[in-house]
C-alpha cells in the first residue's frame, strides 16, 4: 500500500467520506435535540411566567374575596341584613377552593379532579388551572415558593377564623339581637384578622414575584448557554457537511455523465441546461444538439401539463410516473418519468432535474398483458371479466345520470353443428366469422364482447328497451344474408338475442346477464333465431324465473338428502295381474314435511324386473 492509499482509509479500512458521511444523521439528531432542548427552555420560561401570573392573579382574587368577606360581615355584625351573611359565605368561597385545590394536590394519590375544581371555585381564569396544578406539583418545595406556600398556610388560618365568626354571628343573630358592647366586639376581631391578613397578602405576592424572577434569570440563562453550544455545533456541522459537498460535486458530475438513466436540467422556459448522454441516445440525437431543444420539442404533447395560460405547469410536472418521449425520427419511448425542483447557482432561480429511465420494452409487456387479460385470445373481444366491468360503468351512469343502456345475450344456433361436422378449427373460424360481421353492425359507441363458448354479449349506449330491439331485428336480417363456408359447406348466421334494459332499477352486472340469459333461453326455447326482451310481466320469463328457482331448490335438496322415493303397486282393472309399480319422488322440506307443489314432472313407472333389480341390488 503506498502512502496516499493509507492516508485514506482508517484503520477499518473505511474511507474517511464514508466515515463523515455515516455520521452525518447523530450530527442532525444532536442539532436537533439541541434546538429542542432550546425551545423548550424558551417554552419553561413563558410557562413558568404564565404560572406565576397564574399565581399572582389568583391572589388577588383571593385578597379581594377576603376583604368583601370582612366587610360584609362588618355589616352583617350592625344590621343583621342575611344578604351581608350570604355575600360574605359568597365570598369566603373564593379562598376555600384555593385551600381545596392546594390540599387535592397534596395529597397521595393526588386528586387532579379535585384540585381544578378548588381552584375553579377559587375565582381562576379556566386556561390557568392546569398551569396552577402543575407549577404547585413541581415546584411548591422550590425556593421562594416554598416561602410563598407558608404564607398561604397561614393566611388560611385566619380565613378559619372568618368562618368561624360568621358561624357566630349567625348563631348569635338567631337566639337574639346582640347588643352594642356584643357588636363591637365582633367588629373589632373583623378589623384585628384583616390587619393581620394584609401583610401576609402582600409578602405572598412579593415571594411569588421573586420566584418567578429567579426562575426566569436561571432559565435564561440555561438558554443563552445552549444557544452558543447550538451556534457553535452548528458551525463545525455546516463546515463538514460544505467540505464533504465540495468532494461529492466531481462525482456527482461522473456520475451524471456516465450514468445509463437520462438525466436532464430545465430551465423556467423550458429549455434544456443539461443533459447526459443516455438521454441523448434514447433521443436518438446528439448531445450538442440535445442541449438546443426544449421539454415541448422532445415531449409528447400529452405528457406535457400546461396551465390555463398555457405555460408549463411545474407542479404537475413532477408528479411521477410513465410519459412519452419523441425521438428525432417520429417514434415514441416511454419513459419512468421523475423530477423535482432545485435551486440553481448564481441566482438563477430553480431548475427542474428530472430521471428518465427508458422502460418502453416493459411497456409494451405490461400492456400485452393488460391487453391478454381482458380480451378473449380466439375473437380479440373483450372477455368476461372486462364485460362485468364495462357493465359496472353502464351501471354508474344509468344510476348517477340517468341515462339508459341495453344489454344483449347473443347465442349462436348452429355452432354445435359446426364443430361436430367440421371440427373444431372450423367452429373457431365460424365464432370469429361471426364476431366480425356482428361488430359491423354496431354504432361507434357500442361495445361487443365474448362471454364464452358460443355466447357473446353487446352493449347498446344510451338506447332504450324498445330501440335495442328495432336496432336487433336490424342486425338479425343483416346477419341473415350473410353465410360461413368451409370446404363447400354454408352454415348461416343464426343465434338467438335476449335484450335487457340498463336503468336506475338494475341491481348488479351479474344480475343483467342473468336476466339477458333468461330472456335468450326462452328466445331459443320457442323456436331459435329469435329475439326476446326481457319484461318482469312475460309469463315465459315468469316460468323460466320459476324453473330456475326449483333447480336450484332440488339441487339443494339433493345435497340436503332430502328426497323421499314412494311406491304404490298399479292394479289392472281387466285381465292378468302383472306385478307392476309406480314410484314417486317427493321433496321434504327442512322441517321433514313433503312439499306440494303441482308440477309437469311425470311419475317414473317401473316395471317388476326393473324394480326386482332394484330391490335385489
Amino acid at each position: 500500500m503506498t502512502h496516499t492509499d493509507a492516508a485514506t482509509t482508517d484503520a477499518a479500512g473505511q474511507p474517511p467520506d464514508d466515515r463523515s458521511l455515516r455520521r452525518l444523521p447523530a450530527r442532525v439528531a444532536a442539532l436537533i435535540a439541541l434546538s429542542a432542548l432550546g425551545a423548550l427552555l424558551i417554552a419553561a420560561i413563558l410557562e413558568t411566567q404564565a404560572g406565576a401570573t397564574a399565581y399572582i392573579v389568583g391572589e388577588g382574587h383571593w385578597s379581594k374575596a377576603q376583604q368583601r368577606a370582612v366587610h360584609s360581615l362588618y355589616r352583617y355584625a350592625g344590621h343583621g341584613d342575611p344578604a351581608d351573611l350570604a355575600d360574605a359565605r359568597a365570598a369566603l368561597r373564593v379562598p376555600l377552593g384555593d385551600r381545596a385545590g392546594r390540599q387535592a394536590l397534596e395529597r397521595q394519590p393526588v386528586d387532579l379532579a379535585m384540585a381544578r375544581a378548588g381552584f375553579l371555585q377559587g375565582g381562576n381564569a379556566p386556561q390557568d388551572i392546569e398551569r396552577l396544578v402543575w407549577m404547585y406539583r413541581l415546584l411548591h418545595d422550590a425556593p421562594y415558593f416554598r416561602e410563598s406556600v407558608r404564607l398561604w398556610r397561614e393566611a388560611e388560618a385566619e380565613i378559619d377564623q372568618l368562618v368561624v365568626l360568621a358561624d357566630t354571628l349567625e348563631a348569635h343573630r338567631a337566639r337574639r339581637v346582640p347588643d352594642e358592647a356584643s357588636v363591637l366586639a365582633y367588629k373589632r376581631q373583623l378589623t384585628a384578622i384583616d390587619a393581620r391578613l394584609r401583610p401576609k397578602e402582600l409578602a405572598f405576592s412579593r415571594s411569588l414575584a421573586e420566584g418567578a424572577h429567579f426562575l426566569r434569570r436561571m432559565l435564561l440563562a440555561l438558554s443563552a448557554a445552549a444557544f452558543v453550544l447550538l451556534c457553535a455545533y452548528a458551525l463545525h456541522v455546516m463546515r463538514s457537511t460544505l467540505r464533504r459537498v465540495r468532494d461529492t460535486e466531481s462525482e456527482f458530475r461522473l456520475a451524471f455523465h456516465q450514468s445509463m438513466v437520462g438525466m436532464l436540467k430545465l430551465d423556467r422556459h423550458g429549455r434544456f441546461t443539461q443533459a447526459n448522454e443516455a438521454l441523448a441516445r434514447i433521443l436518438g440525437m446528439s448531445l450538442p444538439e440535445l442541449r438546443t431543444q426544449r421539454l415541448a420539442d422532445v415531449l409528447h404533447a400529452d405528457d406535457l401539463p400546461v396551465d390555463e395560460r398555457g405555460a408549463i405547469d411545474w407542479v404537475r410536472l413532477q408528479e411521477p410516473g410513465e410519459r412519452r418521449l419523441l425521438r428525432r425520427d417520429g417514434t415514441v419511448r416511454w419513459v419512468r418519468w421523475s423530477a423535482s425542483l432545485v435551486g440553481a447557482r448564481g441566482g438563477r432561480g430553480e431548475q427542474l432535474f428530472a430521471l428518465a429511465e427508458d422502460v418502453s420494452e416493459a411497456h409494451e409487456l405490461a400492456c400485452e398483458i393488460a391487453h391478454q387479460a381482458s380480451h378473449d385470445e380466439l375473437t380479440g373481444l373483450i372477455n368476461r371479466r372486462e364485460i362485468a366491468r364495462r357493465l359496472d360503468g353502464a351501471l354508474e351512469t344509468a344510476r348517477g345520470g340517468g341515462q339508459r343502456h341495453a344489454l344483449c345475450f347473443v347465442d349462436l344456433d348452429q355452432f354445435k353443428l359446426v364443430n361436430d361436422t367440421c371440427g373444431h378449427e372450423a367452429g373457431d373460424r365460424y365464432l370469429c366469422h361471426f364476431a366480425a360481421r356482428l361488430a359491423a353492425q354496431l354504432r361507434r359507441g357500442d361495445w361487443l364482447g365474448r362471454l364464452g363458448g358460443d355466447e357473446f354479449a353487446v352493449l347498446l349506449h344510451d338506447t332504450t328497451l324498445d330501440e335495442a330491439e328495432t336496432a336487433m331485428v336490424r342486425v338479425h336480417a343483416a346477419l341473415a344474408e350473410q353465410a360461413f363456408r368451409w370446404n363447400g359447406r354454408g352454415f348461416g348466421l343464426n343465434c338467438c338475442v335476449g335484450v335487457v334494459e340498463i336503468n336506475d332499477q338494475a341491481i348488479d352486472a351479474d344480475g343483467l346477464l342473468r336476466a339477458a340469459d333468461a330472456a335468450c333461453y326462452v328466445a331459443k326455447d320457442e323456436g331459435r333465431n329469435r329475439i326476446r326482451c326481457y319484461r318482469d310481466a312475460d309469463p315465459g320469463l315468469a316460468r323460466r324465473r320459476q324453473d330456475l328457482e326449483w333447480v336450484a331448490h332440488t339441487q339443494l335438496a339433493i345435497a340436503e338428502d332430502r328426497l323421499v322415493l314412494y311406491a304404490q303397486r298399479i292394479v289392472p282393472l281387466e285381465g292378468p295381474p302383472h306385478l307392476q309399480y309406480e314410484v314417486l319422488v317427493r321433496l321434504r322440506d327442512r322441517e321433514g314435511d313433503c312439499m306440494r307443489r303441482a308440477c309437469s314432472c311425470r311419475p317414473w313407472n317401473v316395471t317388476a324386473r326393473a324394480w326386482r333389480s332394484t330391490v335385489s341390488s
